[in-house]
């Protein structure tokens, strides 16, 4: 009797161990705005992306906080802005856990990775605060933009105010920033990158790029360093007459600084699909209204290229990848059911010749579910219609595309991607030949083709 009461209780103790939900957020930070650097928090209108890393960790925003599941060791919180930290003292974080637990905190500033480890008490709010001091031989914080956390593997927990802080009121400070320098380097088609720097009795400086009276990018740097970073949403082949001006955390600004841009100009627009809207599932096309939402265009498997979107042709854009580290970039949306259709189909537009590999994703495929061509040529400065043949296939559950360039194209510009099936009744699929000419006539698309005119659907315009 004694062994069955004692295995009981064992069974007790372990099914009371999980602890509920919290049901209020913690309390909100005391803190002004003047002397922190927020990370996440409702107080300070500050949110961070979320670090997945392969981890398969999952992150879900509530009421009170973000909350993790964790299937693996770690996790991280991507700050939305590299943060200066020089002159902060601690770092806080509230922690609510279902259970006892401990994790370790590690600051991502570019040097060697260093941790401290912090117990955690379950079913309760934890207002942790780590003096930065305790973080050893870490003695720069001037570039700080991820926390990682780690050692919690199996947990569940939640995160709110996230925080560095100092608990001297600043000084008032009434001096702009001086030695305002900046150039234009590395111009591309959508966008532009700006090199700068200016000195401030701050330690930090705040850029302002305005194109005319609005402000088209915002990047923190530290005070007498040179800092490079992007202007985006640019149209191609214009010339841009931007100003720069430098600022202080405390709103000081220095005297505004001219810098030129001028964007390249981009390929033709890929040609205009012809296949009727009812019998075409598309992901990315300003033909056809999108069947899914997508969550990412550039999904970071293994160092993913830089993106970016703009117009070719009026009301017709396109996506341009650049900067590959590695040669793969995915695509990612909710899980849809391509049943039924037969061809998927995407346009290319490289600026090398090359090979490229590339198609749709299903979870419950044959061969893994990857339905892709492999390595099939492509030429440079035109666009290569590419087509699967996905007769036969599981398409119950598409759920990514991905291409792969092997390092061989660099760069390349992507329309018109989507899955479609022939026609059973009505007009032809392939019926839409010959020169196409796409306009917008009282808010409708009207396609044109040898003098015959088509409304999206493919039916034809009297």
């Amino acid at each position: 009797m004694k062994k069955m009461f004692t295995f009981v209780a064992a069974l007790v103790g372990f099914a009371s161990a999980a602890m509920a939900d919290p049901t209020a957020a913690p309390a909100a930070p005391a803190y002004p705005a003047s002397q922190v650097k927020a990370v996440y928090s409702a107080t300070y209108n500050a949110d961070c992306n979320f670090g997945e890393w392969g981890s398969g960790v999952t992150c879900t925003d509530t009421e009170f906080g973000k909350k993790y599941v964790m299937s693996n060791n770690y996790f991280g919180l991507e700050f939305r802005e590299h943060l200066n930290c020089a002159k902060m003292e601690a770092l806080h974080l509230d922690f609510f856990a279902d259970e006892d637990m401990s994790v370790r905190v590690v600051p991502i500033h570019g040097g060697a990775e260093v941790g401290v480890t912090k117990a955690i008490k379950g079913g309760e709010w934890n207002a942790v605060d780590i003096l930065l001091s305790e973080f050893e031989g870490v003695t720069n914080w001037t570039d700080v933009y991820q926390i990682k956390l780690d050692n919690v593997t199996g947990k569940t927990f939640w995160l709110n105010n996230v925080y560095f802080y100092t608990t001297q009121a600043p000084d008032k400070d009434e001096e702009a920033p001086k030695d305002v320098k900046v150039i234009a380097t590395e111009p591309s088609y959508f966008s532009a990158k700006l090199t700068a720097s200016a000195t401030d009795n701050s330690d930090e400086v705040i850029f302002d790029v305005l194109d005319g009276e609005t402000v088209v990018a915002t990047q923190n740097a530290v005070s007498g360093k040179e800092t490079t970073f992007s202007v985006v949403n640019l149209k191609a082949n214009i010339e841009y007459n931007l100003s720069l001006v430098a600022r202080d955390p405390s709103g000081n600004k220095a005297e505004a600084v001219a810098v030129t841009v001028k964007t390249l100009e981009a390929p033709v627009a890929a040609p205009v699909p012809t296949y009727v809207a009812d019998n075409v599932k598309s992901l990315y096309s300003d033909t056809y209204t999108t069947a899914t939402a997508i969550t990412t265009l550039n999904a970071g498997w293994w160092n993913a290229p830089q993106m970016a979107e703009g117009e070719l042709a009026d009301g017709n854009k396109a996506l341009y990848y650049y900067g590959f580290s590695d040669g793969m970039i995915g695509w990612e949306f909710a899980k849809f059911d391509a049943t039924g259709y037969t061809t998927f189909s995407f346009d290319i537009y490289p600026l090398a010749d090359g090979t490229i590999d590339g198609g749709p994703l299903c979870e419950n495929g044959t061969n893994g579910g990857d339905y892709a061509v492999a390595k099939l040529a492509v030429k440079a400065n035109q666009w290569n219609t590419i087509t699967i043949d996905l007769k036969d296939k599981d398409l119950t559950n598409i759920f990514q595309v991905k291409w792969i360039n092997y390092y061989s194209l660099k760069s390349f510009f992507i329309d018109n991607v989507y899955f479609y099936k022939e026609a059973e009744t009505g007009i032809n699929n392939t019926a839409l030949v010959g020169k196409t000419q796409k306009t917008i006539v009282n808010g409708q698309l009207v396609i044109e083709r040898n003098g015959v005119r088509y409304n999206a659907q493919g039916q034809v315009i009297e």
